[in-house]
């Protein structure tokens, strides 16, 4: 394997192993209690559907002021919503809007998480393996499609938030992977010169495809278990859709420290 000077990881997949299912019929009525618990009636259906409303609404409209491809919104604005938008359609509740940033929204963002995730542990090898690379002088940066509200507790859990030299969350940036324009701002940021870094990740169509979009060269980590001719036809078809000379480097066992 090649070595770089500088190594942007993605995240879920790549070095955490997680399970979500925002399915669960727990999960929306555990949210419609903690709003009732605040004088905001929903039922949980009814709260479900809010949701997804929002979200779709959000997305929209920050794609039309953004005009990026890829938008990334805020999730605990959609939250905030729930709630300031639940006090004006009851006229018996007192009007008291609150923001993004109350402790109560970081709070039922938290548990929202928490109540739909059935796995959360970091993958073997993912702690020792960041930590032999800082410790041979290269640099580390996470570019993650994830939302801060969820990501920096995930990550402190299990223990690998302090072994970045900086953390990009595509919540905090208003556009994911594969909008070039989010490895673009990591790169001008701290002046990686490209041809001497390289983007791991899980996923042909963000972690892959970005790298292609910016030039870069790839390494993708088979955690998903891809067979090689699938491995094979799915990097075929980036490179058909963006056109690259750079190498995508294939881990097929999907174990990190194979890049050392």
């Amino acid at each position: 394997m090649k070595v770089y000077d500088t190594y942007i990881f993605d995240l879920y997949g790549t070095l955490i192993d997680i399970h979500t299912d925002e399915s669960i019929d727990e999960l929306w009525e555990e949210l419609a209690a903690e709003y009732g618990k605040k004088g905001v009636v929903y039922t949980p259906a009814a709260i479900h559907e809010k949701y997804l409303e929002m979200v779709g609404q959000e997305e929209q409209d920050l794609a039309k002021a953004t005009g990026f491809k890829y938008p990334e919104i805020r999730l605990d604005k959609v939250f905030t919503r729930l709630y300031n938008e639940g006090k004006k359609d009851d006229p018996v509740v007192t009007q008291t809007e609150i923001s993004m940033d109350d402790p109560w929204i970081q709070q039922v963002a938290l548990q929202f998480r928490e109540t739909s995730r059935t796995r959360l542990d970091v993958y073997e090898n993912t702690v020792s393996t960041l930590k032999k690379l800082k410790e041979l002088g290269k640099k580390v940066y996470l570019l993650s499609n994830a939302q801060r509200c969820f990501t920096e507790p995930e990550m402190r859990q299990v223990g690998i938030w302090n072994l970045f030299d900086d953390i990009f969350i595509s919540s905090d940036h208003e556009k994911k992977k594969p909008q070039p324009e989010f490895m673009e701002e990591l790169l001008k940021k701290h002046h990686i010169d490209r041809d001497r870094a390289v983007m791991v990740g899980n996923d042909f169509t963000s972690d892959i495809r970005i790298a292609l979009e910016c030039d870069m060269e790839s390494i993708f980590l088979n955690t998903d278990r891809h067979s090689e001719v699938e491995m094979k036809s799915l990097i075929a078809k980036q490179k058909a859709q963006k056109p690259s000379e750079k190498e995508v480097y294939i881990i097929s066992s999907g174990d990190i420290k194979e890049i050392l």
